[in-house]
Parts: C-alpha cells; sequence; structure tokens
C-alpha cells in the first residue's frame, strides 16, 4: 500500500462522476480546468456513450 503523505504512488479518487444538461459546456469548462491540472480528455463527447467524458493524468494506467 503506498502512503499518500509521502508522495508515492497514486493517490486520491478513482473516479468522479458529474452530471450534467449540457455535455458541450462542461466538456469545454473541465477541459480547461483539468488542463490546469496536466489531465487530458481520452475520448470525444460524441462518442462517449453512457460512461461520459473522460480525463486521465498522462502516464497512468486507465482504465483501473
Amino acid at each position: 500500500m503506498s502512503d499518500c503523505s509521502s508522495g508515492a504512488g497514486l493517490c486520491g479518487f478513482a473516479h468522479i462522476q458529474v452530471g450534467t444538461n449540457d455535455i458541450d459546456g462542461a466538456t469545454a469548462f473541465y477541459s480547461r480546468l483539468l488542463a490546469q491540472l496536466g489531465w487530458e480528455r481520452a475520448n470525444d463527447p460524441a462518442d462517449a456513450g453512457p460512461a461520459g467524458v473522460i480525463w486521465v493524468h498522462p502516464g497512468q494506467r486507465w482504465p483501473q
């Protein structure tokens, strides 16, 4: 088990789901926000399906 306080390993949420009635607006908002944290969009909103739009941190394994 990794120690999150040491900065070693991946610590935090595996996923977070946020509902919206405006997928295009939400995608634009979260793409700008998450890019500031180093995350990249992993799929196109038009192809998202029931899982929705997914962002990943480069170099991390997904899906878990």
